[in-house]
């Protein structure tokens, strides 16, 4: 159960990633595009480490 939450948020994480960077990027607004960054980061933190269990 835990992997697929795991997997689960990561996926979420991505998806919210992409979409802040491509509203960030549109806008001229480098905060989107940081917290957009960020998102990514801890996505593949998660992937990780349901990659790890």
């Amino acid at each position: 159960m835990k992997k697929a939450i795991l997997k689960r948020t990561a996926d979420v994480l991505e998806k919210l990633a992409v979409g802040s960077m491509l509203v960030g990027l549109f806008q001229g607004k480098s905060v989107g595009i940081g917290i957009g960054l960020i998102f990514l980061v801890m996505s593949y933190i998660f992937t990780a480490l349901e990659a790890k269990s």
